[in-house]
Order: C-alpha cells, then sequence, then structure tokens
C-alpha cells in the first residue's frame, strides 16, 4: 500500500521525512528561495496562485502528480495528525474552553490539537503515525482520515467566514455549489449554520475518494475566481488585497462540506487529532 502525505512548506523550518511524510514547498513558482525539497511549481500546478490558495497549491500537486499513490494527504509544517492518544488531556483543556466561553472574543474556537517543542518528540510521534496508519489502513475501514472539528463559540461559520471579505464570496460560493455540485448545497447549508469546521484543508483519503475531493474543490473554487472578477468584485486576484487567501479559506469550507456529504452517504471517515509544533525544533 503506497500512502503519500505531502507536508505544504512556505519558509526555512523543521523537515520530517519517511516513506510516507515527505515536505513539499508551496509558492515555489513566486518564491526566490529553494528550502532544498520538491517544489508545487514541478509538473501539473498551480503554484503561482499560492498568495490566495494558500496550502491547496499543495493539494493540487498532490492530485495531479502523486498517481501511483493509494492514499494521498496533506499536512503543514507545523500541523500533523495524530493517533488517538490523548483523551483525557482534550478532555480537560475542553471543559475549560467551554466553561470561558463568554470572555472569548468572536472567532475563537477550540481544537483538538496538542504542543510539541522537541525534535525528538516530533520525530517519535510521527514515525508512530506512519505505523498506526498504515495498519488502520490494511484493515480497510476508512476511506478518509480528517481532522476533528474545531469548534466555534461565539458564531456560526457563515458569520465567521464572511469577516474577512464580506458576505458577498460566501453566497456566491452558495450559488455555485447549488448550480454545479447540487448534491452538496445541502451539506454545504448546513456547515455554514453550524460551528464546525474541519479545518486547515488537511484530509487524508483513499485515491478514489481524494479524486472526488478535488475535482469537487478546484471545479468550484476555479468557477469562483471566475466569477468574483466578471462581477467586478476583485478584478486582479492575485495582486488585490481582497482576494489575498480568501480561496484557502472558502477551501476549508468545501472541506468540511465535501466531508460532511461523504458521511452522509455512507463512507467512513476516522477523525483525529493533531499536533503543533510550537518552535523551530
Amino acid at each position: 500500500m503506497d500512502i503519500k502525505i505531502g507536508v505544504a512548506h512556505h519558509r526555512e523550518f523543521y523537515q520530517y521525512r519517511d516513506d510516507v511524510f515527505f515536505p513539499i514547498q508551496v509558492g515555489r513558482a513566486i518564491c526566490d528561495t529553494a528550502l532544498g525539497m520538491i517544489g508545487d511549481d514541478e509538473g501539473d500546478s498551480i503554484s503561482v496562485k499560492n498568495k490566495y490558495y494558500c496550502e491547496l497549491t499543495a493539494t493540487y500537486w498532490l492530485w495531479k502528480n502523486c498517481r501511483s499513490a493509494d492514499y494521498i494527504g496533506l499536512c503543514h509544517y507545523r500541523r500533523y495528525f495524530s493517533k488517538k492518544e490523548h483523551g483525557l488531556y482534550f478532555f480537560v483543556k475542553k471543559i475549560k474552553h467551554f466553561i470561558l466561553r463568554d470572555r472569548f472574543e468572536s472567532g475563537a474556537f477550540f481544537a483538538e490539537s496538542k504542543s510539541v517543542s522537541s525534535k525528538v518528540g516530533i520525530d517519535t510521534r510521527l514515525k508512530g503515525f506512519s505505523v498506526y496508519l498504515k495498519k488502520d489502513i490494511d484493515k480497510g475501514k476508512f476511506d478518509i482520515y480528517a481532522l476533528r472539528p474545531v469548534k466555534m463559540l461565539n458564531e456560526n461559520l457563515h458569520t465567521h467566514f464572511s469577516k474577512p471579505a464580506g458576505s458577498f464570496p460566501i453566497e456566491l460560493l452558495l450559488e455555485i455549489v447549488k448550480e454545479s455540485k447540487p448534491e452538496y448545497h445541502e451539506s454545504l447549508v448546513d456547515i455554514l449554520g453550524g460551528r464546525s469546521l474541519h479545518y486547515a484543508n488537511m484530509v487524508i483519503m483513499s485515491r478514489f475518494r481524494f479524486d472526488l475531493y478535488c475535482e469537487f474543490l478546484f471545479d468550484v473554487l476555479s468557477e469562483h475566481e471566475a466569477r468574483i472578477v466578471s462581477s467586478g468584485w476583485c478584478l486582479n486576484p492575485s495582486l488585490e488585497g481582497c482576494y489575498s487567501r480568501l480561496p484557502g479559506y472558502l477551501g476549508e469550507l468545501l472541506t468540511s462540506c465535501f466531508i460532511t456529504h461523504q458521511a452522509k452517504n455512507g463512507v467512513n471517515v476516522e477523525f483525529l487529532p493533531s499536533y503543533f509544533l510550537t518552535d523551530e525544533v
């Protein structure tokens, strides 16, 4: 079983490698610095769009250029998937957050993520996760692995995602999905009206599901970009600040929508916590 998880890097940082994880430099086509790893500008790519597509340029690269892999995934250079092993840690953390929820500013959220600050610590954990994932995939139980959702404390996702650039991009997203991917529309409406988000665009999927996911994701985002321009809201997405990082954020909504839709339709999904690297390990 060939499993490939690309780890998106955009600056100098610790690089973890094994037969599952490998680093990939995002935005390589528009960067003067090479980080000593494969770039998302090699082969079929959208690397030039990294300023607004964020880590999704790595997702696109994985989709188009890792065709032999049986399972494909994406992590971030500071955020990785974790095995289910921190029940008490997260239980105490969750209770603390929700007791204090009224003190949080709008937009605060709870995420099941544990900080790791040592090279030895992350190496050991990631080697263990690679072994765990291989064994779990061999059992054939799950087609999709995703992060456990973050929980917004004081607002729904429609309100939260309207903050960077107003509600028009969100309404346009809904319109496009309803027109071109109607089977996903109900799930997107549910996601936007709720408070749970599978954030960071981090997933691991079987080849079949990953192809479905990327076709859905990039078809919608491509159409969204085209309509944003034709509407006059943003005439040059690569230069105008109003569009900066917006498709990356919208991708989180579409990723959550896809996962929710697949789960509703009987696809087995495993939800995992994550590790966050706090310093230059």
